[in-house]
């Protein structure tokens, strides 16, 4: 069919047809319509069937994917390498982005793998959800919210303790149940909200014999739910390595209760998770109570570190405790507030690893101008060929 007009001089042009004209010019257009849908109709078609031959190619071309070939106890390592190198340093840990939660979405075969790989299970990290004054909020709808929020974190802390089987937990617990003072813990919301609490702790605490390194920060307060992570026997803590404590007071009345610190102490590092018979890297950040008073040995530790709010009873404890870690690898200390110059006594550290490297981090802005690193740095010797540091004030 040509493509010849006898109205091609006057395209684009302000031409009026006549009437005649008229009838003719629609004759073409419909006569050109009718080609037009014919090859929309061969067009579909062929992209039909292009799209079927494209789909072919695909499904056949991942047959061939070298991914498939890797044997099940290789792809399990690959997977594993995919978790946080320090899941302490980890940030939301348990987000719907988790490596475990992506592996086992990909396919049924990695997420038969996933699911049979306990390791890829075994990091616990929980922060409970904050609560903030009651007067800002409607306390009723805010303590439902938070109710949803906590069960949700139970119900991924169980599920993962049973797919983890009986490998050893990293557990990091971060948080509490802040409520008011004037709270009546034997109604609800507030009875609610400690049971749900104690079911967290609980359901952590049943599986503490499967402890290997725990990072603590609870919040004492009107509720005691997380009493229980200090009251288990160190009998329960045989795998237990790495403890790092913090302990915040969130209520007024608690710490005069407590006698200023020295009854939390008792309370808490006083009892059995302090006891644990194979702990070797401890840190303390805030504690409320000299550590000096821990029942534990502190030469059995090999990495120790030392938060500014550790000590903040006593001045020369981090001195003091130097002195008796006679097998330290590894030590963080984080002065604060320099001690009385009268307290600062010569002590000698003996490092038995070889490699050993001990820094002593200078926080606060004065800890410089008045000497207070350098003079550590001078009574501190290690042995001859270990690395020391100690790192100028930065304020930080």
């Amino acid at each position: 069919m040509s493509s010849e007009s006898p109205f091609s001089r006057h395209l684009n042009t302000n031409y009026v047809p006549s009437g005649i004209e008229l009838h003719h010019i629609r004759s073409l257009a419909d006569e050109r319509q009718k080609v037009v849908d014919a090859l929309n109709v061969e067009i579909e078609a062929l992209v039909k069937r292009r799209d079927e031959h494209a789909k072919f190619v695909k499904e056949h071309s991942a047959l061939l994917s070298p991914v498939r070939r890797v044997p099940n106890d290789i792809l399990s390592l690959i997977f594993l390498f995919c978790l946080p190198n320090d899941p302490f340093q980890a940030s939301d840990t348990w987000s719907g982005d988790h490596p475990a939660l992506i592996i086992s979405a990909v396919s049924q075969r990695w997420r038969h793998l996933s699911l049979n790989t306990p390791l890829l299970w075994t990091v616990i990290d929980i922060q409970t959800p904050w609560l903030p004054n009651p007067q800002d909020y409607r306390w009723d709808n805010f303590m439902a919210y938070w109710g949803r929020q906590v069960q949700a974190i139970l119900a991924r802390t169980q599920l993962w303790i049973s797919r983890s089987a009986n490998c050893p937990l990293t557990v990091s617990f971060t948080g509490g149940l802040t409520l008011p003072e004037d709270t009546d813990m034997s109604e609800d919301p507030a009875l609610t909200a400690s049971q749900l609490m104690r079911s967290l702790v609980t359901a952590l605490c049943d599986v503490s014999c499967r402890w290997k390194a725990v990072h603590l920060t609870v919040e004492v307060g009107v509720d005691a739910a997380v009493n229980e992570f200090f009251q288990i026997p160190p009998d329960r803590l045989l795998l237990l390595e790495t403890l790092y404590i913090n302990v915040l007071l969130t209520s007024p009345s608690v710490v005069n209760e407590l006698n200023q610190g020295e009854r939390l102490g008792e309370m808490t590092t006083g009892r059995g998770l302090i006891k644990a018979p194979h702990l070797r890297r401890l840190g303390v950040g805030y504690l409320r109570s000299s550590p000096l008073h821990l029942p534990i040995k502190w030469a059995n530790f090999t990495e120790l570190s030392l938060g500014p709010l550790a000590y903040y009873t006593n001045t020369s404890f981090p001195l003091s405790t130097l002195a008796m870690c006679v097998n330290l690898t590894r030590c963080s200390i984080h002065l604060q507030d320099p001690p009385p110059g009268g307290q600062l006594h010569a002590i000698s550290t003996n490092l038995a690893n070889a490699n050993a490297t001990t820094s002593v981090q200078a926080a606060n802005r004065r800890a410089q101008s008045v000497g207070y690193a350098p003079s550590l740095a001078q009574h501190c010797q290690p042995p001859t060929g270990r690395g020391y540091t100690v790192p100028a004030a930065d304020g930080h």
